[in-house]
């Protein structure tokens, strides 16, 4: 994604659509770290959401096993 203009949709607080696109630039480049670490951010604007709101067990646990997943993958760089 050229210019990585595409995480526009993370300013727009999209956070879903965010993360679609970059899990789309990571399959073509799993170790760029501009992407990871936008990656670790929408990741953990979500945790706090669903912490905050109503997200289930399932949800909270699927989100920190992402977030250590992804500062994992950023601390192999």
């Amino acid at each position: 994604m050229p210019g990585w203009q595409r995480w526009q949709h993370l300013d727009n607080n999209e956070p879903i659509k965010t993360l679609h696109l970059l899990e789309v630039a990571l399959a073509a480049e799993p170790s760029n770290q501009q992407a990871l670490t936008t990656r670790l951010q929408t990741l953990q604007l979500l945790l706090e959401e669903a912490q905050a709101g109503a997200g289930t067990n399932y949800e909270k646990d699927n989100l920190r096993r992402r977030v250590a997943i992804t500062e994992e993958a950023l601390a192999t760089q």
